[in-house]
């Protein structure tokens, strides 16, 4: 099940796109979307025609189809390696971006 979540005082630095080696004619689109003082982050485009759209280095509030992943963990403690299975959010897609006034 998918939801939504939003981050404000973020920008998009640039478009990108990786052309599949096997396929040249499936292109996956992504938005460069950078936190105010972080990090930057690949995120898919639904549409490539979100380019035109979205404003490149406007700070805004980008806003996210996420869900929730099962992932297999391992931690250590005493030496000993345990798996354990962690269920977090993880940004499928960017879904709007507006600028800031």
């Amino acid at each position: 099940m998918a939801f939504t979540g939003t981050l404000t005082e973020c920008r998009i630095t640039s478009f990108e796109q990786i052309v599949d080696d096997r396929d040249k004619t499936k292109v996956t689109h992504f938005a460069i979307i950078q936190e105010k003082w972080g990090d930057a982050k690949w995120i898919k485009l639904l549409d490539p025609n979100q380019r035109e759209l979205f404003p490149v280095m406007h700070e805004g509030t980008a806003t996210f189809e996420l869900a929730f992943v099962r992932q297999n963990v391992i931690t250590e403690r005493d030496g000993r390696d345990k798996a354990k299975s962690e269920v977090n959010p993880k940004i499928l897609a960017l879904l709007d971006f507006k600028p800031a006034k």
